[in-house]
Order: C-alpha cells, then sequence, then structure tokens
C-alpha cells in the first residue's frame, strides 16, 4: 500500500495548453475555469483564490488540475465540507481578505506573491478573473 500512495503522489500530471484546456471546456465557466489555470501557471501564481459562493467555480478549476492551491470562499459550512474532496481545494466560510490572510499562515502563499483571483456572482451573471497580491 505504501508504494502505492508514494508513486500516486510523486505523479507529476502531463501539462495541457490552453487550447486543450479550452477544447475540455464546455461551458463559459468552464472556460474560465482553465484561463485561470493557465494564467496562474504562466505568471507563475502561488495560488488560486475564487470567491464563488456556491463552490462551482472551485470544483471546476480542479478539474484542470493546476500545481498550486485552490482556496474557495463559500458561503456555508457545508458547501465548504462538500469541497474538501476535490483535489487541491481547500475551502473556507471566511471573507476574501481573512481567507488571503490565512492562506499566508498557512504557507499556501507569501506577502507579495502573485495570486490568481477568480470572482463569480451568478445571481448577476459576473465573472472576472484579475492576478493580485497576496
Amino acid at each position: 500500500m505504501k508504494s502505492i500512495i508514494s508513486k500516486t503522489e510523486s505523479w507529476d500530471p502531463p501539462q495541457m495548453s490552453l487550447d486543450q484546456m479550452l477544447a475540455a471546456s464546455e461551458s463559459e465557466e468552464d472556460a474560465m475555469a482553465a484561463a485561470a489555470v493557465f494564467m496562474g501557471e504562466k505568471l507563475g501564481a502561488a495560488m488560486v483564490l475564487i470567491d464563488g459562493k456556491c463552490g462551482n467555480m472551485a470544483r471546476l478549476v480542479s478539474k484542470f488540475r493546476p500545481n498550486v492551491p485552490i482556496v474557495a470562499v463559500v458561503e456555508s459550512a457545508r458547501i465548504a465540507r462538500q469541497l474538501s474532496i476535490h483535489r487541491g481545494v481547500y475551502p473556507t466560510t471566511l471573507p476574501v481578505g481573512d481567507a488571503m490572510g490565512a492562506a499566508i499562515k498557512m504557507s499556501m502563499c507569501q506577502p507579495g506573491d502573485g495570486v490568481v483571483k477568480v470572482q463569480v456572482d451568478s445571481s448577476k451573471g459576473i465573472m472576472s478573473m484579475s492576478m493580485i497580491k497576496a
């Protein structure tokens, strides 16, 4: 069992190009998730911060297997528990500013590191993505 775990944990998945990621996208949200992962990899982001209340964007970003942590700000503990099974997702119910501070305390990033921030407001149909400093 130990050898299986070691082999799995040491596996380095092949990196997908943006074209491959977009070809695998099934919706606008999926394409945004792919772009966030690609942007983070190209710009050397330390993590992806998602302000998306319901957790769907965090699930989609996880699908593209970024090499950095995904901190997902959600509205309820129930959604946070559901997200905890997704690869690389660290859900929190803290406000966005506090989530960034918690990520720094947990050594997911350092002050001044680049962070891809994805903001989703489903009720208004708004999605935005930007590179910010931790």
